[in-house]
């Protein structure tokens, strides 16, 4: 049975609110619900199993739903659409299905009658529409990510068949590309020299904490003391502006070259706050320096700028057979989750980027 859309009453309100945490399993036929944040206002979304004579099958994609936006800070917008699919699946399969009720993700015959869904799903949309391959692709990742959790059985074959492409078309999109194939590469390699050089300055950097001590014990003017307070947030930049000397003259000479310039001038108004920001800089990242990383993630997902700008830590997900990228598109008309899964499929650049990403810690310099 389809799911109506309109206002909850209160009383379903405190019902749903009531199911919030409740334990998940495949034998428990009760509602998933899950709060999300949809522009500052709590928002509850549920999928209840009961509403679908496939209640098995439901239950197990709504537990991996409701599991995965639990785990990630994905959007309103993206969790209704697993909940839309989710719906959309059970509905079609309960009525091309006589006997859906021993459906489930263990069933081997549930394949040929997916298979079936996803073909004869745009004919409910109009032409052109990019929703069929939206909602045929969230069903699958959902299989996917169930199947990435060994404990958790799916039939070999229709495992397989998630991993693949969705039978659905994507529909028509006037995105075009702004950059040929050769500038592309050139700013693939340009990002990677950056995520390079990156490494190896905070190498250097952390390198020369290790070898410092408490300013106070030591030196206020020795490097490796002053990286060393910044790196365990026992002193504050401001410390260091108010203990250097007023002229850069009588500084050391290990400082001083961090704020020349490249005629070979200094400029004396802002040394100190340069000095401080190039010693932050050994230690962690700038904002400048993560733009190598997005260039890194388009590459590596095909996705647009916008998709990955807004891409932080709350939409990594790490599982036991890889690492899941949650990016999320919003346009005035439609919003389309593209989860990028390392492995079953990965691009060189995609495990790279993972990986490099991994191995900076602490906060980007701002």
């Amino acid at each position: 049975m389809a799911r109506k859309r309109g206002a909850m009453s209160a009383e379903r309100t405190e019902f749903l609110r009531a199911a919030l945490g409740a334990l998940s399993g495949d034998n428990r036929i009760g509602v998933r619900v899950v709060a999300v944040d949809d522009q500052g206002r709590e928002r509850l979304h549920y999928i209840d199993p009961a509403d679908y004579r496939c209640s098995r099958l439901a239950a197990q994609l709504a537990d991996e739903w409701a599991e995965y936006v639990a785990s990630t800070d994905l959007s309103a917008s993206a969790s209704r659409d697993y909940v839309r699919a989710v719906d959309l699946v059970c509905s079609g399969l309960d009525t091309a299905c006589s006997d859906s009720a021993s459906l489930s993700l263990e069933s081997a015959d549930l394949l040929p009658l997916l298979a079936r869904w996803e073909r004869t799903l745009p004919t409910a949309y109009k032409d052109g529409s990019r929703q069929p391959g939206v909602m045929s692709s969230g069903v699958r990742l959902l299989i996917v990510r169930r199947d990435d959790h060994p404990e958790r059985t799916v039939d070999e074959s229709l495992a397989k068949f998630a991993r693949g492409r969705t039978l659905t078309p994507w529909g028509e999109t006037s995105e075009r590309d702004e950059f040929s194939r050769t500038d592309k590469q050139a700013l693939v390699k340009a990002a990677w020299s950056a995520v390079h050089a990156l490494e190896k300055r905070l190498v250097v950097g952390w390198a020369l904490a290790a070898q410092g001590q408490h300013p106070d014990e030591g030196d206020w003017l020795h490097m490796p003391d002053l990286l060393w307070g910044l790196s365990r947030g026992v002193i504050q930049p401001r410390q260091i502006a108010d203990r250097l000397p007023p002229l850069t003259s009588q500084w050391p000479d290990e400082l001083r070259e961090m704020v020349i310039n490249p005629d070979g001038t200094v400029t004396q108004r802002r040394a100190r706050r340069d000095l401080v920001w190039r010693l932050i800089t050994r230690l962690y990242p700038t904002n400048l320096d993560l733009h190598a990383f997005r260039v890194l993630l388009m590459d590596a997902t095909g996705h647009a700028p916008e998709e990955v700008t807004g891409f932080g830590e709350g939409d990594i997900e790490f599982l036991p057979k890889g690492v899941r990228l949650t990016l999320v598109k919003t346009a005035p008309t439609e919003c389309a989750t593209g989860p990028s899964v390392t492995p079953p499929h990965p691009r060189a650049s995609t495990r790279a980027s993972c990986q490099q990403a991994r191995c900076l810690t602490g906060p980007a310099a701002r």
